[in-house]
């Protein structure tokens, strides 16, 4: 079945073309992409706004109904097309993907269509081994249930007591199926003991590094990097999924291949680690986590754990809570500040060096294999050659300074990856001087080297002193491929939601609306207030009751939410001659289009050359901005995102390499120390812990793999039984949509039903003084003859819904998402009634759904109708008002003033949408263009960028 995007889409005639055509690079990377001559160019497909006066009711026309049903599983699309002579027969169409395997392989490219790309991309990349284990997957547990059991007393933190008293009554009925055979506390205790083996060991080492002429020891406690790789490898459930070769991405647009990058693999950095290896090696590489964490709400409790990852697994296996994610290896040792020399420049130097002496002991595993290589059999039965590296360092500002050795904040040269100069921190650039590992460490060697002259050591310190390097040397600089200044990665969270957001521009915001007490100042907080409350709720929004006072969120999310609403809510607030205020809502615009850029999972060529243009606006807003309120913005995160395309482009998109998938791990760690913990000492009792959600996690992930194998092979006979979640067996599922939350028992006769919009519409019951329900169906039908629909009877009948979920191709990710739309008096006690867009004969309508219903015409399986009433507001935007509206990136659409309710099949529908009013007269709405990366392309195509 073919995606919804391919479907709409009408394509030109290729009538000649080649591949292989080089292109221009992009920077200085590697990048190129495959061009296509076309005799008549393809056209988008994409699906135009309308913008005229509404027509009748009667004018409404669905597309065909193949046009919206999007494709949710996937299925190849004919035959592969493979080598660089594209065949006459299977020319690529818009949207396919081509992959350009790492050349050592010797394998042709390979060009599918999108569905099969997607689907591939859920499926594990080598076969599931066949035979499995004699041992059952809760061993060393006796029986499923003593697995269960532990696995329950674990989660709910129970004590020996209460474990003990919880067995006596377990005990007493038994169930026969399966047998709990612990007895006592004892019985349990032993499992966990003999279970530890299956997850690798904390292990205590004694870090001791001088202070003058004092030596001072300092606790650390790690677990094997290498063995925990390992059982990964081993894992019967994950072995399939690794991905081990660098991957070139390309996607078909009508014209040209244009690369794309996404997943680790698909990036230059990978390509250019495997170009070192020999041919039998792969890369084996590790994403390290590092940053403190407070423990108690108090702040007196505090962690400095490490986390790893394993790039060569995919995003959502890698970034999952379940087996295959991030794990806990390290508990750094926080340094106090009660030696004599706290607070001097020595003492920060030597917190330092025992952060890197601290890795030094915890890479150690990884460091001669990532020379030299180490053959092992991976759980897919191939023997392969594994070069481990630290691909990336993930961590906010303040831990990149510490991993890179330099001495950042207040220094002439503060960016942890390149040289630039503090004072040009606010200016854009493509071409920055980047840190070099290697000649960095040759100065450090000397330095330390005291059978060099002094002269010698005295020039090396010079010249690292001059690019604010600490004189240490870096441990990850001894791990081959490793360098820090590659592997460190623009951190999203903290550099756009908890930094530009935070500090700078909401901040500024909320200072300018104060705390005055003057009659205007306050009368204009209010109705900011009273407009952020009434802003629609969307779920993952935030709601703001009172946005104008100034908080200390320590959630990024809340502040991201909040650049994102002040943006819509003050575009009337600022008037022309107040010069700051509307340069903030410039710079807060640009701002919010970097933001949600830097969020997608598929960036081309087309978008990162967007980041690269909105960069280069921001930098020159934000300066309009410093001349008006006489500041400099000289600070680091006004620079880190001048690295994130470069990031992009060598290590994929920033899901890869974002903090905010570390940062809720911390959650478990409070949640160790508050239950399991005695409060004392406790780094042990949280590692103890924390080892045993691993025991649980190790068996969990077996148990659900063995599952999966028996009904694999219990359908093996069945070849196409299993169908996607819902299909065929979801009784209001139709197409792209399902009907959700059905009103009454049962089904009411059509001429007996009651509409009641009083009781239904809330504030919309206004609209439908003299509506008659049955008729405008009966007229709606007549309408749509020509849709081959059922004859409707004195038989037929109609059930009211209030809920929906729509099925959509996302323009940004090129799979399929879902919305759950809301049209209920009171969905958690509040009147819900959101916006949608739906397609019109191959427009895009914006409305307002108001009801659903499903009309079953007679008793015929296949003959029932979905429909959704809805309030549309398609009535003629002025000229003049469009291009004020472009200019500033915002697309309103407009209702009529004796607006009147329609209906339109349901499957129309393509997705929600939220509306913000323009004004109090709530006539104009703007369309919430960051809601998320789908809807902000599908708004640039309506204003025409």
């Amino acid at each position: 079945m073919r995606s919804l995007r391919q479907i709409e889409s009408v394509w030109g005639q290729l009538t000649q073309g080649h591949l292989d055509r080089p292109l221009q690079a992009l920077r200085k990377h590697r990048w190129s992409c495959h061009g296509i001559t076309l005799g008549e160019q393809a056209q988008t497909g994409q699906q135009a706004p309308r913008d005229s006066a509404p027509r009748p009711q009667a004018g409404r026309r669905p597309p065909a109904s193949s046009t919206i049903q999007p494709s949710v599983q996937g299925s190849s699309s004919g035959p592969r097309t493979r080598g660089n002579i594209p065949s006459l027969v299977n020319l690529p169409t818009k949207d396919s993907i081509r992959t350009e395997f790492y050349p050592k392989r010797k394998l042709s490219p390979e060009v599918v269509e999108l569905d099969e790309y997607n689907a591939r991309r859920r499926r594990q990349r080598t076969e599931y081994p066949t035979e499995l284990s004699d041992r059952p997957p809760y061993y060393p547990f006796k029986t499923r249930l003593d697995f269960d059991f532990a696995e329950l007393v674990f989660k709910s933190s129970l004590q020996k007591e209460q474990i003990t008293q919880l067995l006596s009554l377990v005990q007493r009925c038994v169930n026969q199926e399966d047998t709990l055979t612990y007895q006592d506390f004892a019985g349990l205790q032993a499992s966990w003991e003999e279970a530890k083996h299956l997850v690798s060991p904390f292990e205590l080492s004694a870090i001791s590094v001088d202070f003058g002429d004092e030596t001072i020891i300092h606790d650390f406690w790690h677990r094997s990097i290498w063995k925990w790789a390992v059982e990964c490898l081993e894992h019967p459930a994950l072995a399939p999924h690794f991905v081990w070769d660098a991957e070139k991405l390309f996607k078909f647009n009508g014209e040209r291949w244009e690369r794309f990058v996404n997943e680790p693999w698909t990036g230059d950095r990978w390509s250019e680690i495997q170009d070192t290896l020999p041919d039998n090696g792969v890369p084996l590489c590790f994403i390290i986590y590092a940053d403190k964490t407070e423990l108690s709400s108090f702040g007196t409790a505090k962690a400095y754990p490490i986390y790893v990852r394993l790039a060569n697994l995919p995003s959502h296996i890698r970034n999952g809570n379940g087996l295959g994610g991030a794990i806990l290896v390290g508990w750094l040792p926080i340094i106090g500040d009660e030696h004599p020399a706290a607070g001097k420049p020595e003492w920060v130097e030597y917190k330092r060096a025992v952060y890197h002496e601290c890795f030094v002991k915890f890479l150690e595993c990884i460091r001669d294999p990532s020379f030299v290589g180490k053959a092992f059999t991976c759980g897919d039965g191939v023997r392969r050659t594994l070069y481990p590296c630290v691909f990336i360092l993930s961590g906010d500002y303040e831990e990149q300074v510490v991993m890179a050795s330099v001495r950042g904040l207040g220094t002439p040269h503060p960016c942890p990856v390149c040289l630039v100069h503090e004072d040009d921190l606010n200016k854009f650039s493509r071409d920055w001087e980047y840190r070099d590992a290697v000649k960095t460490g040759a100065l450090v060697t000397i330095a330390l080297d005291e059978s060099k002259t002094d002269e010698e050591i005295q020039s090396a310190r010079d010249d690292l002193k001059e690019m604010d390097f600490r004189v240490i040397e870096n441990t990850f600089s001894g791990v081959a491929n490793s360098s820090p200044y590659e592997a460190l990665s623009f951190d999203r969270l903290h550099n756009y939601p908890g930094g530009l957001a935070k500090t700078r521009i909401v901040s500024r915001i909320l200072s300018k609306l104060g705390a005055s007490k003057a009659v205007p100042a306050v009368e204009l907080r209010k109705k900011i207030n009273a407009r952020a409350r009434e802003f629609p709720r969307w779920r993952g929004l935030s709601h703001f009751d009172n946005i104008s006072k100034k908080k200390s969120y320590q959630d990024s999310n809340k502040w991201e939410d909040m650049a994102r609403v002040f943006f819509y809510i003050l575009q009337d607030v600022f008037t022309a001659e107040d010069e700051e205020g509307c340069q903030l809502l410039a710079c807060l615009h640009v701002f919010l289009n970097l933001n949600t850029l830097s969020s997608f999972e598929n960036h081309s060529e087309t978008t990162i050359k967007l980041i690269e243009t909105e960069l280069e606006q921001f930098m020159t807003e934000i300066q309009k901005l410093c001349d008006i309120i006489g500041e400099e913005w000289l600070f680091p995160k006004m620079h880190l995102h001048m690295h994130m395309t470069r990031d992009i482009l060598a290590k994929g998109v920033t899901r890869n390499y974002t903090t905010k998938t570390f940062e809720t791990l911390h959650r478990a760690l409070k949640e160790f120390y508050l239950w399991m913990t005695n409060f004392r000492d406790v780094d042990e009792q949280i590692l103890n812990a924390d080892q045993r959600s691993q025991v649980l996690k190790y068996i969990k992930g077996l148990i659900e793999f063995y599952n999966e194998i028996a009904e694999l092979n219990e359908t093996s006979e069945a070849e196409g039984t299993l169908n996607r979640k819902g299909e065929g067996g979801l009784k209001h599922a139709y197409g792209n949509v399902t009907l959700k939350a059905p009103q009454g028992s049962r089904s009411q006769a059509l001429v007996r039903f009651k509409f009641d919009p009083e009781n239904t519409l809330d504030i919309y019951a206004r609209l439908f003084t003299g509506f008659n329900f049955e008729s405008a169906i009966r007229s709606f039908w007549t309408s749509h003859a020509e849709e081959d629909l059922a004859t409707l009877t004195t038989e037929s009948k109609i059930r009211a819904f209030r809920s929906i979920e729509t099925f959509f191709t996302s323009e940004e990710t090129w799979d399929i998402e879902s919305n759950i739309l809301r049209c209920s008096p009171s969905f958690y006690r509040r009147p819900r009634y959101d916006a949608i867009m739906f397609n019109d004969g191959g427009s895009i309508v914006v409305a307002r759904l108001l009801s659903l219903f499903v009309v079953y015409p007679n008793d015929e399986p296949g003959s029932d109708v979905p429909l959704a009433l809805i309030i549309p507001y398609d009535t003629s935007v002025p000229a003049s008002l469009k291009q004020k509206d472009r200019k500033i990136g915002l697309y309103r659409v407009r209702q009529v003033l004796q607006p009147q309710p329609e209906f339109i099949f349901a499957r129309q529908i393509i997705r929600g949408t939220v509306l913000i009013p323009a004004d109090e007269n709530k006539q104009d709405f703007f369309i919430f263009d960051v809601l998320d990366s789908d809807m902000f392309l599908r708004v640039r195509t309506m204003l025409g960028y």
